[in-house]
């Protein structure tokens, strides 16, 4: 998490994406930074506009966040 706030600096945004309520939510009361957003589901499947997001991190990198993602 904190690589992921340094990439996207003080005026980016970071979005945890995690399919487990459970895990998701241990994730959003160890984080206090006010530009982290949390939602619940999967990288395949993301209920974002194409280009929304800035940065997208992570070791595979589904069609779907490259499409959401404005770095390609």
């Amino acid at each position: 998490m904190a690589e992921a706030l340094e990439q996207a600096g003080a005026d980016g945004d970071v979005l945890v994406i995690e399919s487990s309520s459970e895990r998701l939510e241990k994730l959003r009361l160890a984080c206090s930074a006010a530009n982290v957003f949390f939602l619940l589901g999967t990288p395949d499947v993301l209920p974002l506009p194409d280009c929304s997001v800035d940065l997208v991190l992570g070791d595979a990198m589904p069609a779907e966040a490259e499409r959401v993602s404005c770095q390609r």
